[in-house]
């Protein structure tokens, strides 16, 4: 399959000049297939904007890859914002891309686009007809693996609130891709329209008890966007995906700072956890039980 790239970049023009789209000289359409491979290359990118062509559909993200060895393969994670967020910040930002360097983690962060079926944001409650997320991701994620050696056994997912709400469409949709997801103050349909995985996939969920804007203790509607129907509240989420991981065990533990609920003896060996932040609202927390929140993802991130 090839890939259209758009660099929002001039360094490159006098390499590919013969690929300029004439509307626009300050975008390149390149084919990948037609470049050398920068999977072998020592090079370095810091949130570069790009774009990719999906269908009909141009996709933007920011994309960011430390130096690495030639053919060196890397952890990858793909970062989504939340639904007011907009470009293509994520929080803690800065922290995730110092993680990135120190760590050696390909790090993307998706742009959600305004589409006819998703209220101008990440689809929820994807079926065959909604899939122009899905897509994207598996687009982005076919190209970061070919082209920057992305690990497809150590590929990630992480989100904020909608774009936690997204993590759990990728969990149902795209479980071959991803091997955990973690992400803050999000939820899913109480009836998804489908959630056939191919295999298990570790679950971090964290949640503040105090969130006002997505609930923890109650189910509630979204909005008036009557393809996504009813939202789980957090046990319930957590529940789903105990039983989806045909999970054996649960404990649980109550700390002064948080409680913390685990299914474990899960298939394919993985886990389904869910930090309960008790003095945490809708708003993304600077740390977690001492330890910088980015971290603290990270550690559950590579740990499975």
């Amino acid at each position: 399959m090839k890939f259209y790239l758009l660099l929002l970049s001039f360094i490159i023009v006098p390499v590919f000049t013969g690929c300029i789209d004439s509307e626009d000289n300050n975008k390149l359409i390149i084919n990948r297939s037609e470049i050398g491979n920068s999977c072998f290359l020592n090079e370095s990118i810091s949130q570069r904007q790009e774009s990719i062509l999906v269908g009909d559909s141009v996709r933007k993200y920011s994309l960011s890859v430390p130096k690495k060895l030639s053919g060196e393969k890397l952890p990858v994670i793909l970062a989504f914002h939340g639904g007011n967020e907009g470009g293509f910040y994520f929080p803690q930002q800065p922290s995730f891309e110092r993680l990135s360097n120190n760590e050696k983690i390909i790090i993307a962060y998706p742009q959600a686009k305004k589409e006819i079926n998703n209220e101008g944001a990440w689809q929820l409650n994807t079926d065959e007809n909604k899939m122009q997320d899905i897509n994207f991701i598996e687009h982005l994620l076919n190209y970061i693996q070919e082209e920057h050696c992305g690990d497809p056994s150590k590929t990630y997912a992480i989100g904020y609130s909608l774009g936690s709400m997204f993590t759990y469409e990728l969990a149902c949709h795209l479980s071959d891709k991803f091997v955990s997801i973690a992400s803050f103050a999000g939820t899913m349909p109480i009836n998804p329209k489908s959630c056939e995985t191919d295999k298990s996939i570790n679950i971090m969920h964290i949640h503040g008890k105090n969130d006002q804007v997505i609930s923890y203790s109650d189910s509630w509607e979204w909005k008036n966007w009557n393809s996504v129907g009813t939202m789980m509240d957090i046990k319930t989420l957590i529940s789903f995906w105990g039983d989806k991981n045909l999970c054996l065990s649960k404990s649980s533990q109550d700390l002064s700072e948080y409680s913390e609920i685990t299914y474990s003896d899960c298939k394919d060996n993985t886990k389904v956890k869910l930090f309960a932040l008790n003095k945490v609202g809708h708003d993304w927390p600077e740390e977690i039980n001492s330890t910088s929140t980015n971290e603290f993802i990270w550690n559950f991130l590579k740990e499975n």
